[in-house]
């Protein structure tokens, strides 16, 4: 049965990209807390916390739509990842906590 509360985190590098990790922590389904760290840089600062307010408290499969709402509607530039990135990392730490046999 997958988890659906528990801590985990993934990293990814992209081709010709930065470092992004995801840790997360998922309570009974749903975002409790996020943040991603890594090498990659994004202005203003803050946007990345910013982004991970904006995650937190959602599902799973409210990831994808909801890291596209957010690129859309702020003004950020980013060097070494995409928003695709973040959505990517932060599916495959999912994918690891479901994983876990805890």
């Amino acid at each position: 049965m997958p988890a659906t509360s528990g801590p985990f985190s993934a990293e990814l590098k992209p081709r010709q990209g930065k470092l992004i990790r995801c840790t997360l922590t998922l309570d009974d389904g749903v975002i409790a807390s996020i943040r991603f760290t890594g090498d990659f840089f994004m202005m203003p600062g803050a946007a990345v916390a910013t982004l991970e307010r904006h995650l937190t408290g959602r599902t799973p499969g409210e990831i994808a739509g909801a890291v596209d709402t957010f690129f859309s509607n702020a003004d950020v530039e980013m060097l070494g990842v995409t928003p695709e990135n973040f959505i990517e990392v932060a599916q495959m730490a999912i994918k690891n906590l479901k994983g876990d046999s805890r």
